[in-house]
């Protein structure tokens, strides 16, 4: 397996990312201690997603493979695919907390919408 290029150990990187997102929580006045299991989660696909990215960056987007009748040919390497999952689902996961500029303004709309009713 290939050395990791990035100098942050896999562990401090998950865990900033986990602290930054109670942080980002914490400023939006939701209480983090219901959610530890689903920002750990989270946590873990960042772990993952940064791992591949790492390898990535080092071995190049794509890879030489032997095919049937011995001839070479460039595909795409396989952790791509496990890297841009994990992207998929740490957006996901940070829309549900309003944490991507689309979901927050979505959030705002909502709020603004919700005032306006309390008011009428």
């Amino acid at each position: 397996m290939a050395k990791r290029p990035s100098k942050v150990p896999l562990i401090t990187t998950k865990k900033m990312f986990y602290d930054l997102l109670q942080e980002a929580l914490a400023q939006r006045g939701i209480e983090t201690d219901e959610y530890k299991l689903h920002l750990m989660l989270l946590a873990e696909r960042f772990q993952t997603y940064r791992y591949a990215q790492d390898i990535l960056t080092n071995e190049g987007e794509y890879i030489i493979q032997l095919g049937d009748q011995k001839q070479t040919r460039t595909v795409v390497h396989p952790l791509s695919k496990v890297r841009d999952s994990q992207y998929a689902a740490i957006i996901s996961g940070l829309k549900e907390y309003g944490l991507t500029p689309k979901s927050k303004a979505d959030l705002q709309l909502v709020n603004n919408e919700a005032a306006s009713a309390m008011e009428q």
